[in-house]
C-alpha cells in the first residue's frame, strides 16, 4: 500500500467529516488495518468535537491507541493522526 501525501491528505479530510473520493491498493490485510485505524479517528474526533463525557473520550482515545499499533506493525510507521 502507497502512503503517500494524497492519500494521507484524504485520510486528514475524512477524519475531519469531509468525504474524499481516493483509491487505495493494498493487501487485505493492509486495507483491513489502514481502514480500522482510519475509522477510528474518525470517531475519537467527533466526540472530540461534541459536548461529551470523558468516559467516552477516553475509550474512543484507547480504541485508536490499539488501531494505530497495529497500523505501526503493519507499516512499520507510526499513524500520524
Amino acid at each position: 500500500m502507497k502512503l503517500d501525501k494524497k492519500t494521507m491528505s484524504s485520510a486528514a479530510a475524512y477524519i475531519l467529516g469531509m468525504s474524499p473520493m481516493t483509491k487505495i491498493k493494498g493487501s487485505t490485510l493492509e486495507i483491513k488495518v489502514f481502514s480500522e485505524v482510519l475509522e477510528s479517528s474518525r470517531v475519537a474526533y467527533s466526540i472530540l468535537c461534541e459536548d461529551t463525557t470523558i468516559g467516552k473520550v477516553s475509550k474512543a482515545l484507547a480504541d485508536k491507541s490499539v488501531k494505530a499499533r497495529a497500523f505501526k506493525k503493519t507499516f512499520r510507521a507510526a499513524w500520524p493522526f
